[in-house]
């Protein structure tokens, strides 16, 4: 812990935050100037044995460590990338990540990182549909809402000199014309 205490010392905007909550806070002394991201939790931010937590209602744990720029890096590979952490995925690592963790934007640099993850890279399944296979297509559509248009050629020249054939389908019956 004394290495968050030195680090939220060493960060630019926590040690004002530290100094402010350390004079009595009741006592309306001005809040410092820091990032707004910050002013709109000022009422949940508390001092204990000189860190910086975040009073969270919804969290049954009740006090998270607020974590500098400088050691949020560290908090995802504790979260991540140890081996009983298993290297869940984005959400996954979030949800676990702000059990006692807080920083701002904390989700989409939680993401940001599982994604550049080299290992999850090489070794987890791809999660998104392959590119090209077709989807079914809603039975909703009436008659010439959608409609498939092709261009077929060169083909070998006809008697009127055409090359190309146009395929037009129709999703709902499945009618073809080829003009």
């Amino acid at each position: 812990m004394k290495e968050f205490e030195q680090a939220q010392r060493d960060d630019e905007n926590f040690s004002k935050i530290m100094d402010w909550l350390q004079t009595d806070p009741e006592a309306n002394t001005p809040w410092p100037d820091v990032p707004t991201e910050y002013t709109k939790l000022k009422t949940e931010f508390t001092l204990n044995r000189d860190d910086i937590y975040l009073e969270d209602e919804d969290n049954s744990a009740g006090l998270k460590i607020v974590v500098p720029k400088s050691l949020q890096d560290k908090c995802l590979a504790l979260v991540h990338d140890y081996s009983s952490s298993g290297h869940g995925g984005g959400d996954f690592t979030y949800e676990r990540l702000r059990r006692s963790f807080f920083w701002v934007n904390c989700r989409q640099d939680t993401v940001k990182y599982v994604a550049k993850c080299d290992r999850c890279q090489r070794c987890k399944p791809i999660q998104r549909k392959p590119k090209g296979l077709l989807q079914p297509i809603s039975a909703q559509i009436g008659r010439f809402e959608r409609i498939d248009l092709d261009l077929m050629g060169p083909k070998p020249m006809t008697t009127n000199r055409n090359k190309f054939i146009l395929v037009i389908i129709m999703q709902l019956d499945g009618l073809n014309w080829f003009i």
